[in-house]
C-alpha cells in the first residue's frame, strides 16, 4: 500500500501546474502568519475582531481553508495587526523562497556611541548618535 506523502511527492509537479493549489497555499501561508503576528502582538481573536469592526466569527474564518480573502481584506487585516500585506513571484524553478524583514530601530539622541574597531579592520565607519552638530561644534570651540 502507497503510504500518503509518497503518493503527493510523486503528484506534486502535478498539482503546482494547478493555479487553484496555488490559491491553496497562498491561504493557508496567510492565515499561518496571521496567527503568528497575532501570537507576537498578543491579539486574541476577540481584539482583531474590534480592530476589524467585525464578529469573532468572521475572524474564525480567516483560519478556514474555505475562506477566500479579497485584497482588501488582506489590507484591512495587516493594518489591525499594524503590518503589511508583501506579494512575491518567484520563478517555477526556485527550490524556495526566503523572506525575511528589514525593521530599522532609530537609537535615542542621547545615545553616544563611540566607534570600537579593530585595527585590523580599517577605519570605522562614524557613529550614528543624533548628535553630530554637539560634537561638531565641541571640536571646533577646543
Amino acid at each position: 500500500m502507497i503510504e500518503r506523502s509518497e503518493w503527493y511527492d510523486s503528484r506534486r509537479s502535478e498539482f503546482e501546474k494547478d493555479p487553484e493549489y496555488w490559491v491553496e497555499e497562498m491561504r493557508f501561508a496567510f492565515s499561518d502568519e496571521v496567527g503568528r503576528m497575532m501570537e507576537e502582538r498578543g491579539v486574541t481573536r476577540a481584539e482583531l475582531a474590534r480592530r476589524l469592526q467585525t464578529s469573532p466569527a468572521y475572524v474564525t474564518r480567516l483560519f478556514r481553508a474555505m475562506f477566500n480573502p479579497t485584497l482588501l481584506t488582506l489590507a484591512k487585516v495587516a493594518v489591525a495587526l499594524d503590518a503589511k500585506v508583501s506579494l512575491h513571484l518567484s520563478p517555477a524553478e526556485a527550490e524556495a523562497t526566503h523572506w525575511f524583514d528589514v525593521v530599522r530601530f532609530a537609537r535615542p539622541a542621547q545615545a553616544l556611541v563611540e566607534p570600537c574597531w579593530p585595527k585590523e579592520c580599517g577605519e570605522p565607519l562614524a557613529p550614528v548618535t543624533g548628535r553630530e552638530d554637539e560634537r561638531q561644534s565641541a571640536a571646533a570651540a577646543a
